[in-house]
């Protein structure tokens, strides 16, 4: 406020040429700001705190992505963001607070997409649901550039490294999980009740599998240092699935011996 008074950085300026005048015009704007924030709608501050939120957000999984979790610090977060370093307390009090919701973000959006595939594809068939989930779910950031992409799966691995580091995010993190857990479940469930995936399947084993998956994949493609063919990968893991899960999928017992050494 001071800042602004005094007319520094874009401020108001006031005129200092006599005390009076000076603190007559401090009052009209105080005033005014108390009369503007007074008559702000509850939706415009919320969008507002919301919109700022989402900045920090972006900008600490870009600094988490190029700088490491641990050079990265709330000063520069919220330099980036626009904000001043006290500021950026009102949303969040930690690094760690921030990186989880950076992964919850995520993680709420792919949701939402998996949902509204599952929706669009619920009268296509055998699969397609779970073929459209998966192809949602891993594949939907495929067409962003190659930066932006190494950027996501930075801050994935980030987030698994720093949950070996902290119990507390660990808490978090596992959380998250099993909400993932309980969201893939579901899914399968109903195809299951559908009768597209057979009774004796084990879905527990199921859904860590499809989780593991996804951690996997990105890793391989973070190391490796090229892009996957994500659709490839996941159509052909979807028609492996489709056929493997079916109904009249060939019993195990008179399934042709492929070599495969059993434990």
């Amino acid at each position: 406020m001071a800042v602004l008074l005094a007319g520094g950085e874009g401020g108001i300026g006031l005129d200092t040429g006599s005390d009076t005048a000076y603190h007559s015009q401090k009052i009209t704007v105080v005033r005014y700001f108390w009369e503007f924030g007074r008559t702000m709608s509850p939706k415009r501050t919320a969008d507002f705190k919301a919109d700022r939120r989402e900045a920090i957000l972006d900008v600490a999984q870009r600094l988490f992505a190029a700088h490491g979790y641990d050079r990265t610090t709330l000063r520069e977060i919220a330099r980036e963001a626009g904000l001043s370093t006290g500021a950026i307390y009102v949303y969040f009090q930690t690094k760690a607070e921030i990186l989880e919701a950076v992964c919850r973000v995520e993680w709420v959006a792919e949701q939402e997409a998996v949902r509204g595939s599952l929706a669009a594809h619920t009268a296509n068939g055998r699969g397609a649901r779970i073929e459209g989930a998966l192809l949602t779910s891993l594949a939907r950031h495929a067409d962003l550039p190659d930066e932006e992409v190494r950027q996501r799966e930075r801050a994935r691995v980030l987030m698994i490294y720093e949950a070996t580091r902290e119990p507390a995010f660990a808490a978090s993190v596992e959380a998250l999980l099993t909400e993932s857990r309980a969201f893939v479940r579901t899914i399968l469930r109903e195809e299951q009740a559908s009768g597209f995936v057979r009774a004796d399947v084990d879905l527990d084993a199921l859904v860590e599998i499809l989780i593991a998956l996804s951690f996997g994949l990105e890793v391989n493609e973070l190391l490796g240092g090229r892009r996957l063919d994500w659709r490839t990968i996941i159509r052909t893991l979807a028609d492996t699935l489709a056929r493997g899960l079916a109904q009249e999928a060939v019993p195990a017992a008179t399934a042709p011996h492929t070599g495969a050494i059993t434990r």
